[in-house]
């Protein structure tokens, strides 16, 4: 069984109006506030591993539960404002051996080996020999990782295998845009820069507890930079020369690009022109994606995406 993958459990989304959930969740909101009769309430986000949802502790007196915390609760399933919520009637703190943290990590529900596969067989298109034995080692160096992390923890991707599935979407966007336009363009450094352009988001996230978290690399330097030391020393390693090096960098460097998106520098290559806007728009629509499926969870005929200046239609 991979990192990340579960047993089949009863999930809140499988409730009903009025049916009780007994189980283990992780507190991802938590604020105490005062009821109009003058009793102290917890108005809380909780997370069962596939699901947010908001729940209240009425007439609630002593300390009230820790973000990340996982919880037990008893809690039974109505409506707010046209909104599902909990209400939660008894919770303790969960004990460390009741659960595992990566029960409460959310996770791609597609075939991971497949899609890693799918990077693996690249390796046979690419032409260039320095360029094929780089993606060689760093697929087989860091297999586990780059199978297990997530792409964020905010914006696109964010769940066990997140960075995987981008990846893969990044590389056949980025193949369909040089296909369309083929002219003046490395067609293994778009391959190798693809699969490689957020290869420093497996040391800048962290994903062993049951939320996921920046790294200290990843505050000290961002996975821009993380990812051009790791392929740097792998190339040094690999003795591939030194100007399709700087090329392959390039990519990485730039995926970003523009400066107030947090690339150091802006593409300068058709080529990683190309992997700058396969990335941004795999990204992008991912997130637009999730956001429409929480708004139409919570009825919602408009949602605003993070990043977003104007809102999104949820309505089909």
């Amino acid at each position: 069984m991979l990192w990340g993958e579960r047993e089949k459990i009863m999930r809140i989304r499988d409730l009903k109006n009025g049916e009780t959930f007994t189980g283990f969740v992780v507190v991802k909101q938590s604020n105490v506030s005062v009821a109009r009769n003058g009793s102290k309430y917890v108005d809380m986000k909780i997370f069962d591993g596939e699901k947010e949802l908001y729940g209240k502790i009425w007439d609630h007196k002593d300390l009230p539960p820790q973000v990340n915390e996982v919880i037990k609760i008893q809690a039974i399933l109505g409506e707010y404002n046209n909104n599902p919520q909990l209400t939660i009637k008894k919770w303790r703190i969960a004990a460390e051996n009741e659960y595992s943290p990566a029960e409460f990590l959310p996770v791609y529900q597609g075939d991971r080996i497949d899609l890693f596969c799918k990077l693996l067989a690249e390796q046979n298109k690419i032409m260039n020999q320095d360029l094929k034995n780089l993606l060689s080692s760093v697929l087989v160096t860091w297999e586990n990782e780059i199978i297990e992390a997530p792409a964020a923890i905010g914006h696109h991707h964010v769940y066990i295998g997140g960075l995987l599935v981008h990846t893969c979407s990044v590389l056949q966007l980025a193949l369909n845009i040089a296909e369309n336009d083929p002219d003046y363009i490395n067609m293994d450094l778009i391959r190798v820069g693809a699969i490689l352009h957020d290869i420093g988001k497996i040391r800048t996230y962290d994903w062993e507890g049951n939320s996921f978290e920046v790294s200290d690399d990843g505050h000290f330097l961002d996975h821009i930079i993380v990812g051009i030391l790791m392929i740097q020393e792998k190339t040094k390693e690999l003795n591939v020369p030194w100007e399709t090096t700087r090329k392959l960098l390039h990519i990485i460097a730039s995926h970003h690009g523009k400066f107030e998106w947090g690339s150091p520098v802006e593409p300068s290559t058709k080529e990683a022109l190309i992997i700058h806007q396969a990335d941004l728009a795999d990204g992008t629509i991912n997130k637009v994606t999730r956001e429409i499926q929480i708004g139409i969870e919570e009825n919602k005929d408009w949602v605003w995406p993070k990043g977003f200046k104007r809102p999104i239609c949820t309505k089909q």
